[in-house]
């Protein structure tokens, strides 16, 4: 009975009710608000003492992080080597060795520096980051452990294997690249396998790449036509026309993290439409003098320079409204 009219003899929203609301927000407080702002400043801490420790270390320092027991520190330096762009003969071993680890795909209890990284990706993010550097080496060590990647279970080192044997122009993988395009189920993997397949596949990707103009991501059919354009291949033209278009463009969905999608960027609407204003120039079909016309009237200014630049210099068009 007491507790009844506890609760009735303030109502809903009166004097009585205001404690019991008042502990509610002390509790989250307590229990959930400042032990996220906790961990965030120790994952911070982790971090900046890592990186900032990580400036004047030399390429056997980093091998030797590389090859820690604590999956954390490896995290560190194979983030550090790739995004330093490092390059040293001494670091390609110790690549290689954890481009192949698969155990680092398992699970690790949570530590603060996961409060800092997106959901399910640390497990694999150090395979993908030992892929990213070994593309930058320019050893021909690193050939034969990217196309064996081509085939991991995971999507994402997948992408990432195929895109270094693309900057590598590892023409001896392009067989292995062209299987990925055609057969991969992951719709990023066959998007990077077309980007490297046509930087070092040679003519003799062009066939591979023509069916790829068919895939049913429109991604795909994009990475695809460019590397034709550059080989003047008029099979793509289809599929440039379709870059062209800045409201196509900017309708395009790309995953986000999570398995969701987002919109493009302005930034990426206008990297898409530079390539394809290029690949146009390259073809050269009259059809595409009246796309690249009105691009000069793009709201992104770089854009607007780069149409008229090749409108005037490659179609000889007399500038006129377009009809």
């Amino acid at each position: 009975m007491e507790s009844r009219l506890s609760t009735g003899a303030g109502g809903a929203g009166g004097p009585a009710g205001e404690p019991d609301r008042l502990g509610a927000r002390e509790m989250l407080l307590q229990f959930i608000v400042i032990p996220l702002v906790l961990a965030g400043l120790c994952s911070a801490t982790f971090l900046g003492v890592n990186w900032m420790t990580a400036r004047d270390k030399s390429p056997e320092d980093f091998a030797q992080d590389l090859r820690s027991p604590d999956r954390r520190t490896r995290w560190v330096a194979a983030h550090e080597v790739a995004r330093r762009n490092l390059k040293d003969p001494f670091l390609v071993p110790v690549l290689i060795e954890l481009l192949g680890e698969r155990s680092l795909d398992a699970e690790l209890p949570w530590s603060p520096i996961d409060a800092l990284k997106p959901s399910g990706q640390e497990r694999s993010e150090i395979r993908w980051f030992a892929a990213q550097a070994l593309g930058r080496q320019n050893d021909p060590r690193a050939v034969a452990p990217l196309r064996e990647a081509l085939s991991d279970a995971d999507a994402g080192l997948r992408t990432h294997a195929a895109l270094a044997l693309g900057e590598l122009s590892a023409r001896e993988a392009a067989g292995d690249l062209a299987r990925v395009l055609l057969s991969d189920g992951d719709a990023g993997v066959r998007k990077a396998a077309a980007a490297a397949l046509g930087a070092a596949g040679g003519e003799g990707a062009r066939e591979p790449l023509k069916k790829a103009l068919a895939d049913a991501d429109i991604q795909v059919r994009w990475n695809a036509a460019l590397p034709l354009a550059r080989f003047a291949d008029e099979a793509a033209v289809p599929v440039i026309a379709e870059m062209l278009d800045r409201a196509r463009v900017a309708a395009l969905q790309v995953p986000a993290a999570g398995g969701a999608l987002r919109s493009v960027s302005e930034g990426e609407i206008q990297r898409i439409l530079a390539a394809a204003i290029l690949a146009a120039d390259r073809l050269a079909p009259a059809h595409f003098a009246k796309a690249i016309q009105a691009l000069e009237s793009d709201p992104d200014l770089a854009v607007q320079t780069l149409a008229k630049k090749v409108r005037v210099e490659r179609f000889k068009v007399l500038s006129k409204p377009v009809n």
